[in-house]
């Protein structure tokens, strides 16, 4: 056996069986305001509160799904994208109550 299969066969042992989950999640610095102002706006001004709130549920599951695919843990993600979505939800409240402070 020469070094280059020796070194192939034990890299092939140290490898690790299965898909690592990523611990980690990039999520703060990826929830600008612009972002929640946006999709709060889109909310507020959807045809009917029903589509709007489909709007939003669509858009978090989008998300949560797309982070679970690319491996982030789903208790992490689960919990990103609730905070993500009550962040929305409250920009949506300050457009509703006081329309003249939320710009």
């Amino acid at each position: 056996m020469n070094n280059k299969s020796k070194i192939a066969s034990i890299s092939r042992e140290l490898r690790p069986v299965g898909r690592r989950k990523a611990p980690v999640l990039i999520f703060r610095p990826l929830r600008p305001w612009t972002y929640i102002q946006r999709m709060a706006r889109l909310v507020v001004e959807a045809k009917s509160a029903e589509f709007g709130e489909s709007l939003l549920r669509r858009d978090m599951e989008v998300i949560a799904q797309g982070l679970v695919e690319a491996g982030a843990d789903p208790g992490l993600v689960k919990k990103e994208v609730c905070s993500l979505e009550a962040a929305i939800r409250a920009q949506i409240w300050m457009l509703i109550l006081r329309p003249e402070d939320a710009r």
